[in-house]
């Protein structure tokens, strides 16, 4: 064993092996995303480590230790790159064994981030509101087999989810496990992936002297889809103070398939309803900054009914004599029953 000091408080993290790259992240004081490369001897004994690169670097970016929406909630503002906590990382690679982005949890926040190689930026995706606690905390990944997308845990929204980097989409599954006493969670740490069957996904539950699996090969009978791909406009003028985004709520016919489904205070077992929730990048809470979000005609859905699909309105609108940090953001719109969520995701410009 051969160990290699990366300096003070760097406090290491997550690891990713990419080729002949080491990425960590620096979780605590420096909060970036840094590539090593090992320098190996004759007989290929590894001597020593060499910095490639790191996200953001030293000479452009100071320690950061406290969320500043008017910058760190900015989607695509290169200016602006730094992470929150960042405690893993999983690197893609795009066409001709480019990377195209490397993807990570900010713990501390409800976001999942994306940070664009070629164009240096960053792009912030919230998870859905949890209603017990004020961020959902993602924390550990595990990289889907098929390079499609990866799992994690949100270790205070007490859910194992993953992210699909296809479509751009985000299935959450809620853990059964929600004791009071414990302040509802079952602190789930850790994940793994089945090697013998990639639709399951194993998990810890730390608090209570469990195990448990998530089978996502179970069909999920809703989805919300927003119809249109075009970004929702917000400004601090008198012209732009509401945006709209129109939603397909789509659904099969509602059946238990004989899985079981949790029994916790959120779940509508014998009601075939799902709820409409929106969240934001604005703040590291996910909720959204002087700006109100609401769902019309309703944010209830009755999915007990045979194959239909369901319309409904995404209302954002600034909040009366209130300014709205400037940025590109992004809006989750998401569809829950109490035991999964769906969300999509749109962009939310707001100007000046």
């Amino acid at each position: 064993m051969t160990e290699f000091n990366l300096g003070n408080d760097t406090f290491p993290s997550g690891i990713f092996l990419q080729g002949d790259s080491i990425w960590i992240t620096e979780t605590l004081n420096h909060n970036k995303l840094v590539q090593f490369k090992p320098i190996t001897s004759a007989n290929g004994t590894v001597i020593g480590v060499t910095k490639l690169s790191e996200i953001p670097p030293s000479s452009a970016s100071e320690p950061v230790y406290l969320f500043q929406p008017s910058s760190a909630g900015s989607n695509g503002n290169k200016d602006a790159v730094h992470f929150i906590t960042p405690t893993d990382l999983a690197v893609f690679e795009g066409k001709n064994g480019k990377t195209s982005s490397i993807w990570l949890p900010e713990h501390g926040t409800s976001f999942i981030t994306e940070y664009e190689t070629a164009s240096k930026s960053v792009m912030r995706f919230p998870t859905s509101a949890s209603y017990r606690h004020y961020v959902t905390l993602p924390y550990w990944m595990a990289e889907a087999p098929d390079g499609k997308g990866f799992w994690f845990n949100e270790h205070e929204g007490n859910r194992i989810s993953f992210f699909n980097i296809t479509d751009m989409t985000l299935t959450e599954y809620e853990i059964p496990t929600r004791d009071p006493v414990d302040g509802y969670l079952a602190n789930a740490l850790t994940i793994a992936v089945d090697p013998n069957d990639t639709n399951k996904v194993w998990f810890t539950e730390f608090n209570h002297d469990k195990i448990g699996v998530v089978n996502d090969s179970v069909p999920i009978q809703f989805s919300v889809h927003p119809k249109s791909d075009r970004a929702a406009v917000l400004s601090n003028n008198r012209t732009l103070k509401k945006a709209s985004i129109n939603l397909e709520i789509t659904t099969t016919k509602y059946e238990n398939n004989g899985y079981h489904r949790s029994s916790n205070n959120n779940t509508n077992n014998d009601h075939a309803i799902v709820f409409l929730n929106a969240s934001s990048s604005m703040n590291p809470g996910g909720r959204f900054v002087n700006i109100t979000a609401s769902f019309s005609p309703s944010p209830i859905v009755n999915i007990s009914n045979a194959t239909q699909a369901g319309q409904a309105n995404l209302i954002i609108h600034r909040n009366k004599d209130t300014s709205v940090p400037g940025g590109n953001y992004t809006v989750g719109i998401s569809a829950t029953d109490g035991t999964v969520s769906k969300s999509s995701f749109r962009d939310l410009l707001v100007g000046k």
